[in-house]
C-alpha cells in the first residue's frame, strides 16, 4: 500500500517544519551574518523555491513533533488538564460538551461493542474545569475512570480507522499536531534568541560578529507569541479532537460501517485494546 502525503502531513510536518529552519536560519544569521548572507536562499534557484525545502521542512518537522511528543506536550498537558488527556475527560460527567448526551454516545459503544458494564462503571468520576484558570481536572476516583477512558478511546479510534471513517477526527488530531508543533518551535526558540539577545560577549571571545545581536530581540519575542497563542490553541484543539472521536462514532451513517467493522474486530482481539 502507497500511502500519499496529504494535506494534514502538510499541517502536522511541513508547516512547524518550515518554521522552525527559517528559524534556525534566523540564528545562523545572528551568529555569522557573513555566512548567512551567502547561503542562495532567494530567487528561482533559491533553497525556498525548491522541492529540497519542502522535504527539509517534512523532516524537519518530524523531529519538532518528536521533541514535542517527549516533553512539551507533557508540560502542556499539565497546565491545562492536570496532566491528563482531553480523552480522559470526554466521557467524564461535567466533561467539555459533544453537542451529545453522554447516554447517546455510550449507546452508541456499546452498540459498536466498544464499551461494558465494567468499562462504563468505572466513568463515575467527574470532570470540573477550574473558573479562572480554566484548567480542567478529575473529581473523584481518577485512577479507574482514565484507566478506562483510555481503554475506550483506543478502541473507538481503532474501530473508525478500520471502517475508513472519521475524517473530521483525523483533521481535528492534525490541527491540534500543528498547534502542538508551534507552540513546541517557540518553547525552544525563545530562550535560544533571549541568550543571544542578552549576552553577545561569547560572540566576540570566539571570532563571530555582534552586528546582528539586537535583531535577536524581536525574534524571542516572536517565539514567546507563539509559545503563548499557540499553547491556548491547542487546548481547544485537543479537547476537540476527543470530541470528533465519540462525535463520529455516534453518527448515523457510520454506525453501520462501525457494526461491521466491530465484527470482524471481535475475532481479534489486538484491536480491542
Amino acid at each position: 500500500m502507497t500511502e500519499k502525503f496529504t494535506y494534514m502531513d502538510f499541517l502536522m510536518y511541513v508547516l512547524p517544519g518550515g518554521l522552525s529552519l527559517v528559524l534556525c536560519i534566523n540564528a545562523y544569521w545572528l551568529v555569522s551574518p557573513t555566512g548567512a548572507s551567502q547561503l542562495p536562499l532567494l530567487g528561482t534557484a533559491g533553497l525556498f523555491a525548491s522541492v529540497v525545502f519542502i522535504l527539509l521542512c517534512f523532516v524537519a518537522g518530524n523531529l519538532v513533533q518528536t521533541i514535542a511528543h517527549a516533553g512539551p506536550e507533557q508540560l502542556h498537558r499539565f497546565v491545562f488538564w492536570n496532566g491528563h488527556w482531553p480523552s480522559d475527560l470526554v466521557l467524564l460527567e461535567g466533561s467539555f460538551r459533544t453537542g451529545l448526551s453522554k447516554k447517546t454516545v455510550l449507546h452508541a459503544l456499546r452498540a459498536a461493542k466498544l464499551i461494558d458494564d465494567d468499562l462504563e462503571g468505572a466513568l463515575t468520576a467527574k470532570a470540573v474545569s477550574s473558573k479562572y484558570t480554566r484548567r480542567w481536572y478529575i473529581d473523584g476516583d481518577a485512577a479507574p475512570a482514565v484507566r478506562a477512558a483510555a481503554i475506550v478511546f483506543g478502541r473507538t479510534r481503532s474501530l473508525l480507522a478500520d471502517a475508513g471513517v472519521g475524517t473530521r477526527a483525523n483533521v481535528a488530531e492534525a490541527y491540534y499536531q500543528l498547534f502542538r508543533g508551534m507552540y513546541t518551535v517557540g518553547l525552544v526558540g525563545a530562550p535560544c534568541f533571549l541568550v543571544l539577545w542578552i549576552d553577545a560577549s561569547w560572540k566576540a571571545k570566539i571570532g563571530l560578529s555582534t552586528a546582528g545581536v539586537d535583531a535577536a530581540l524581536p525574534s524571542a519575542l516572536f517565539c514567546t507569541l507563539l509559545l503563548v497563542a499557540f499553547s491556548w490553541r491547542a487546548r481547544g484543539a485537543g479537547a476537540n479532537f476527543a470530541k470528533e472521536v465519540y462525535v463520529a462514532a455516534t453518527t448515523a451513517e457510520v454506525a453501520k460501517s462501525l457494526a461491521a467493522a466491530a465484527s470482524i474486530a471481535s475475532n481479534n482481539p489486538t484491536n480491542q485494546g
